[in-house]
């Protein structure tokens, strides 16, 4: 699982917080981290927090291919960035499983008690919130590594925001309600793709 901590900093003079991009992710991954201390899981799962991701994908690089797990031993990645806003549309994207039909399993259980919340999407091209400008969603995130590296994904994302990348992405715009449905989702995924990959009891591939 990785999310990225990093930000832009201060830019332009001015302190970019980052509430949502990213700190919403990594508080999710340390809250997962948490309640996975207290599950025993089929697979090991590293809870990973990435830096330079803003820099281009720097830090998840580092851990794929200097870290201290092998690429080889890598079953999937699951991407957290941006669960904190809700934008104009009350929906959380998932996005990875339409190219590794592996991950469907998985997806299946999410969708099926999320489907008023979860929507299929952010893996392909598409537009920013006000269609100013294009997104290559597959691209666009840590999980790009883990698939250029053929290791199957799952991004979980949120609304595309006028406060993207800006100084009004502080907590006081973070979506509580939102932020903690995405959280449940995320612990859902996490525990269906673990209780889907091969070796594990009662997955397709065991």
């Amino acid at each position: 699982m990785t999310a990225h901590y990093d930000h832009l900093g201060r830019h332009g003079g001015r302190v970019h917080p980052g509430a949502d991009d990213n700190a919403s992710g990594v508080s999710t991954l340390l809250t997962l981290a948490d309640f996975m201390r207290k599950v025993k899981s089929c697979h090991s799962i590293a809870f990973v927090a990435t830096d330079a991701e803003e820099k281009g994908l720097y830090g998840a690089k580092a851990f794929l291919y200097q870290g201290p797990v092998a690429k080889e031993h890598i079953k999937a990645n699951l991407n957290l960035d941006m669960l904190g806003h809700s934008g104009r549309r009350d929906v959380l994207y998932l996005g990875g499983p339409r190219h590794y039909p592996e991950l469907n399993q998985a997806k299946r259980l999410v969708l099926g008690r999320f489907s008023s919340f979860v929507k299929e999407g952010r893996d392909g091209r598409g537009f920013n919130y006000d269609r100013s400008r294009r997104i290559d969603y597959r691209n666009a995130s840590d999980h790009a590594v883990f698939d250029r590296a053929g290791i199957p994904f799952i991004f979980l994302n949120g609304a595309d925001h006028k406060y993207y990348h800006s100084p009004r992405d502080t907590l006081a715009r973070i979506d509580r309600d939102y932020f903690f449905r995405a959280v449940d989702v995320a612990k859902t995924t996490l525990m269906s793709l673990d209780q889907t990959l091969s070796g594990c009891p009662g997955s397709k591939e065991s």
